[in-house]
């Protein structure tokens, strides 16, 4: 595992194509903004796991078929 320090308003630039901002620190919590390619989906991880127990790619597609990105949600891109 990599781990970074960053700032308010830093960013990482993940695979050339995926931005990571820091938007807000208050107290213990940071809000970021995530910058990514309409095909990529971002998910909290804890949503990923299922009693501690990694789920499949194929299995998260299956559950999450027919929902929108967010992305997709945010920008109004319609799910066809």
């Amino acid at each position: 595992m990599l781990v970074l320090s960053r700032k308010l308003d830093e960013a990482l630039l993940l695979d050339g194509e995926i931005s990571v901002r820091v938007l807000k620190i208050a107290g213990s919590r940071v809000q970021l903004g995530i910058e990514a390619p309409p095909h990529i989906q971002i998910q909290r991880a804890e949503l990923s796991f299922d009693a501690g127990e990694l789920v499949s790619d194929e299995e998260r597609h299956k559950a999450n078929e027919g929902v929108p990105t967010y992305a997709q949600r945010v920008c109004a891109i319609p799910v066809g």
